[in-house]
C-alpha cells in the first residue's frame, strides 16, 4: 500500500500498529485511539479513491476510449 500511496505512509503505519496491538491482545484500546485510526483510514481511503480515479483517467487517455 505504501508504494501506491506514499503520502499516506504515516496513516498506514498507524493503522497497522493498531491492528497488531489489538490482534496480539494488548487491550483495551481507548476511544481516542479508535477515532485516530478511523480518521487515518478515512484519509487513506480518500487518497486511494483519488489515485484510482486518476489511474482510470490515464488509462482512458492512453487507450483513446
Amino acid at each position: 500500500m505504501q508504494a501506491l500511496l506514499p503520502a499516506q505512509t504515516a496513516d498506514l503505519e498507524q493503522i497497522t500498529h493498531a491492528y497488531l496491538k489489538v490482534r496480539y491482545g494488548q487491550f483495551p484500546e481507548t476511544m481516542e485511539e479508535v477515532r485516530a485510526v478511523e480518521q487515518a483510514w478515512a484519509r487513506v481511503r480518500g487518497a486511494g479513491k483519488k489515485e484510482l480515479a486518476e489511474m482510470r483517467a490515464r488509462k482512458k487517455e492512453n487507450t483513446g476510449s
